[in-house]
């Protein structure tokens, strides 16, 4: 009796269900099956289509090839290099174009500088259902009358992301037009020509709001501090905004200005918030240019611009907000307290107002909270606090500062008293390990922990700097010996990575085969193990014996 045939394999559905969870390569073997296999797995291989530099000639298809498969091209990518070949392939349904060449890369480029925006121009009057375009260091440098055919091809853009771009005084209000009708726009390294003044960039129009829902305004030269703020408070269903107010030019132009100037400024800024609202804004990045100190105009612009945007955010609406460096005020900050309930991602290393009181009422009120990477908690302020409640926990970056300082309970000036005698050696060393099993007790509760990262803070004791000392004193770093309480941080069965990066433990065979044992999934473990050369070895054999990378940071 001959078996009944399967048909499945006859079903298109099936077919494109499997191909969906192929790689490459097989997908293009499957190719060569049948007329039926190619015609429902072309796809995959032609949808998004990425062209690399022509130094890769083997890779890239043939002409013949991709003019076959056009229609099926929906993004397309061509990096590092430019080809007319490859503009003029015949492409009808693209939804996005990136488009990168560089100008240093001018030998590879396959047509002259006017048939290759002469080929760009005829794509997107070819492609009108056309949402994302992206550039980087684009050459030939796109002309106005391109970006007339981007702004007027559609009704609204996706995506508009411009990198190390430059664009023409020609060019800058059809470039102004389309950047008001994108949902994603991303300005890194452009510089707008032209000196006309902001109405350029919100338009001569009295639309009460543009189309962006997220907005990324990162080292732009050629429009104004005022002019991004005006262009921000017109996005009203923004969602996700990444700024660096103070660019190069701007900081230039605030070094020059009259006390005058800067009153006006700060008055416009006040302005432009009491009249701005974002409901959905729910991503806040701040970036500052450069190094400045806290008391410079730049600094006191940042931290007022911040301030208002806390302040413009609904009570448990916002859930990221980074702010590297000290940009948050006082203002900021209670602000920020009305937003607990909801944050999820909090990056403010060297953000003076995120002291370690704030970090614990951080880790004691957000439940929320999934990623933290701030500059210090101390012990003192763990003792006083609470539990941490913040259980999703998944990255955690922090220095834990086990020194007592003046004003603390056990204080001893060792200054003027240093540890001499084996007694008070056992007395700090017994008070340190209490510490710590405090910070090991409140770590055990980040049971969804993958990253932990306890940098060390900066050598001293009780506030006198320590160049050496007994063995048994630890200068106030976390230590990762069974004998200190390791066996504490059994509950962390997720973490992948432990970063004691700047120190250096003191840790055993033992100590090393529990953290194997405890932690299933540990992959990597940065630091110094050990002080002793020959253990250190042996200790790094151990874990590439169970494919635990090293990571020897200093």
């Amino acid at each position: 009796m001959q078996p009944a045939q399967h048909t499945a394999l006859n079903l298109a559905e099936i077919i494109t269900a499997i191909g969906s969870f192929l790689p490459r390569s097989s997908i293009v073997a499957c190719l060569q099956l049948n007329s039926s296999f190619h015609s429902l797995l072309a796809p995959f291989i032609y949808n998004h289509l990425k062209l690399f530099s022509r130094r890769n000639v083997a890779k890239l298809p043939t002409t013949q090839t991709l003019v076959r498969y056009a229609h099926l091209v929906h993004d397309l990518s061509i990096n590092s290099f430019v080809s007319l070949a490859y503009l003029t392939a015949g492409y009808r349904n693209l939804r996005s174009i990136s488009f990168s060449s560089h100008k240093g890369n001018q030998a590879a480029q396959l047509g002259t500088d006017d048939e290759i925006l002469d080929a760009l121009l005829q794509l997107l009057q070819d492609n009108p259902g056309l949402k994302g375009w992206t550039l980087d260091d684009p050459w030939p440098q796109i002309p106005a009358v391109v970006w007339k055919a981007v702004a007027e091809s559609t009704t609204e853009l996706d995506v508009l992301c411009l990198y190390n771009t430059i664009v023409s005084d020609e060019a800058r209000p059809w470039f102004l037009k389309a950047c008001r009708k994108t949902r994603q726009l991303v300005l890194q390294n452009v510089t707008i020509q032209g000196s006309e003044s902001s109405n350029n960039f919100t338009g001569h129009t009295d639309t009460p709001s543009f189309s962006p829902q997220s907005v990324q305004f990162n080292n732009v030269s050629g429009l104004p501090m005022l002019d991004q703020l005006e262009f921000l408070s017109r996005c009203l269903h923004l969602q996700d905004v990444f700024w660096e107010p103070v660019s190069h030019d701007i900081r230039q132009q605030l070094q020059q200005a009259t006390e005058q100037e800067v009153m006006s400024m700060r008055e416009e800024i006040r302005r432009f918030f009491q009249r701005t609202t974002w409901p959905r804004l729910k991503y806040v990045t701040l970036r500052k240019y450069g190094d400045y100190s806290d008391s410079s105009l730049a600094s006191i612009l940042m931290i007022e611009i911040l301030n208002h945007i806390l302040e413009s955010i609904q009570a448990g609406r916002l859930e990221q907000l980074v702010c590297m460096g000290s940009v948050l005020g006082t203002a900021g900050l209670r602000s920020l307290s009305r937003q607990f309930s909801n944050l999820s991602i909090l990056t403010a290393r060297g953000c003076a107002a995120i002291s370690s009181p704030v970090v614990q009422q951080l880790l004691e009120s957000c439940p929320q909270l999934t990623t933290i990477d701030v500059t210090e908690l101390h012990i003192r302020d763990i003792r006083r606090g609470g539990p941490w409640v913040c259980t999703r926990m998944v990255v955690l970056h922090l220095s834990f500062n086990l020194w007592l300082e003046k004003d603390d309970v056990g204080w001893r000036d060792f200054a003027c008293s240093p540890l001499a005698d084996t007694d008070q050696d056992e007395l700090e060393t017994t008070r340190f390990i209490q510490d710590q099993h405090c910070v090991f007790d409140q770590l055990s509760r980040l049971t969804a922990l993958e990253y932990l990262d306890v940098q060390v803070f900066p050598l001293r004791f009780n506030g006198v700097a320590r160049s050496g000392g007994s063995d048994m004193l630890h200068y106030g770093e976390l230590d990762f010996r069974t004998s200190h309480g390791l066996e504490m941080l059994s509950t962390l069965k997720k973490l992948r990575c432990l970063n004691f990066s700047g120190t250096f433990q003191r840790l055993q065979r033992e100590d090393v085969e529990m953290m194997v044992a405890q932690w299933p999934l540990l992959y990597c473990l940065s630091g110094r193990l050990t002080s002793d050369e020959g253990l250190d070895t042996s200790l790094g054999g151990y874990l590439d014996e169970h494919d635990i990378e090293r990571g020897l940071l200093e």
